[in-house]
């Protein structure tokens, strides 16, 4: 497999979605080499998943069914950012459940969107 032309495809197939978030390097006094940071939390969703959630999109046709991210934190994020304004059916994220709230594979649809919040809203 071609690495380096997967990760340059993906790179030219997410650049117009996604922001050029900044690199910040700094000494610590206490280690040999600087520290380096990338701040990707200043990204659209708050972490680099957005990056993954554009090229997965990108690359995918639309499914029937519509989308499903199994979680509700960077990665449920990223997935309903990405998904608004494409042919994907509104996307929506559970943000807090109860911690007493689980809900089996069989549950509505009707009964998880009532703890959910959705459409994201985005800046």
């Amino acid at each position: 497999m071609d690495w380096s032309n997967l990760i340059k495809n993906a790179r030219a197939r997410v650049a117009p979605y996604i922001r050029q978030t900044p690199i910040v390097t700094f000494e610590t006094g206490t280690l040999t080499q600087p520290v380096a940071l990338k701040l990707e939390q200043l990204q659209h969703a708050g972490s680099f998943k957005t990056r993954g959630a554009f090229n997965t999109l990108l690359g995918t046709a639309p499914p029937a069914a519509g989308l499903v991210a199994a979680s509700g934190g960077n990665h449920g994020a990223a997935v309903a950012y990405a998904a608004q304004g494409w042919a994907f059916p509104p996307a929506y994220m559970c943000r807090k459940l109860p911690a007493q709230q689980r809900f089996p594979l069989s549950a509505p649809a009707a009964l998880i969107f009532r703890w959910c919040q959705g459409p994201i809203q985005t800046p």
